[in-house]
């Protein structure tokens, strides 16, 4: 039986304590430099680009395009709304079924224009629920609807424009209208189609439920995101505490999704947390997750997934470039600054598995 939040743990002892020859090490470097965030914001993005299949920018370039018909289509009560996004659903789903993951890589990198933030959200959360979907041995037909409840799940927010790009956090009376959005957008979709599928529907319903509280939360910050979830698990409010067995397992994973690529990326009214405190505050909340679920997400995307910035105890910056089996701490990575925040020509490729002196000291957020 997996045990993620032992893991957490142990890796945090190591980092605190390490072994006598990385504090000597240790000593001897530099003192802490961090280049500027527009450096490595660029250098990542070029480190990217050159690590990419064009296919798959391709194909997330112009799926992103078509989430964006789908809701403007939406907002119509245009029956189109529901069909004209499968062809990319069949896509994204042959490459991550095909064990291509540059797509998954793209759905984990920052928007490129965070105007537009809903519909790169909707789109990410579709790929890492089918990427959940795949790890829980879903058949290829089962994927499809589970993805379509994915890209439909937040159809509601087409009713709160203006709500959404607030740069400052929402009022409580803001907050309530939003989170009218889950009935609102079933009502939508059953407008457009009176037999849509009950399982869509639910999705769209009940995603941010939780099995110990409810998940909606306004976060500016990780503490808070953590209080948050305390307070509402130990104020134990009957209307919005709900076993597992009413809710669906399709809303069940769209919403652990939709959690993590909220966290994961920035909103007009925050900054985003690393993968690492993401997983970390998840595991706070673990009784409000089904385990199997958690689990897979955790394995499938790794503790610092693809395409993650992270210093490591060298005090050197570098993008994490292939996650090792057995190793979940101890990825390759490619160097790009070295110890002095000075940007590398040429990364330098480390195998964290092969060098038990090199560990990630933390991630970097840009």
């Amino acid at each position: 039986m997996i045990n993620i939040s032992r893991i957490l743990n142990k890796h945090r002892k190591e980092k605190a304590g390490g072994s006598p020859s990385q504090s000597e090490s240790n000593k001897q470097q530099p003192p802490d430099s961090t280049p500027s965030e527009q450096v490595m914001s660029s250098a990542v993005n070029v480190n990217l680009e050159k690590n990419l299949n064009l296919d798959a920018n391709l194909l997330y370039t112009s799926a992103f395009e078509k989430i964006k018909q789908v809701y403007s289509l939406a907002q119509q009560s245009k029956p189109e709304s529901l069909v004209v996004f499968n062809p990319f659903l069949d896509k994204i789903t042959d490459q991550l079924t095909g064990g291509k993951k540059d797509i998954l890589r793209l759905a984990l990198a920052d928007y490129p224009k965070l105007d537009d933030f809903l519909y790169y959200h909707v789109l990410n959360v579709s790929v890492i629920t089918l990427e959940i979907g795949i790890g829980l041995g879903y058949n290829r037909a089962t994927l499809i609807e589970l993805g379509k409840g994915a890209y439909l799940h937040d159809i509601g927010l087409i009713r709160f424009p203006d709500l959404l790009l607030k740069p400052e956090q929402l009022s409580v009376k803001e907050q309530a209208t939003v989170k009218q959005h889950s009935e609102i957008g079933s009502e939508i979709l059953k407008t457009i189609d009176k037999n849509i599928s009950r399982k869509i529907l639910d999705v769209v319903e009940q995603e941010h439920m939780r099995l110990a509280t409810p998940g909606y939360a306004p976060v500016k910050g990780i503490e808070d995101y953590l209080s948050f979830w305390k307070q509402k698990i130990s104020s134990a409010l009957q209307e919005n505490i709900v076993s597992d067995r009413h809710i669906s397992e399709y809303a069940q994973i769209v919403g652990l999704a939709d959690v993590y690529e909220a966290m994961t990326h920035k909103r007009p009214y925050r900054a985003k947390f690393s993968p690492f405190e993401t997983i970390h505050g998840i595991l706070e909340n673990k009784h409000a997750f089904d385990y199997n679920i958690l689990k897979t997400l955790i394995q499938r995307m790794g503790i610092f997934p693809v395409g993650t910035l992270v210093r490591l105890n060298s005090k050197e910056i570098g993008v994490v470039m292939e996650e090792i089996s057995g190793h979940p701490f101890s990825p390759i990575i490619n160097i790009i600054f070295d110890s002095n925040a000075k940007e590398l020509q040429i990364p330098k490729v480390v195998n964290l598995a092969e060098n038990s002196e090199i560990y990630i000291e933390d991630c970097v957020n840009v």
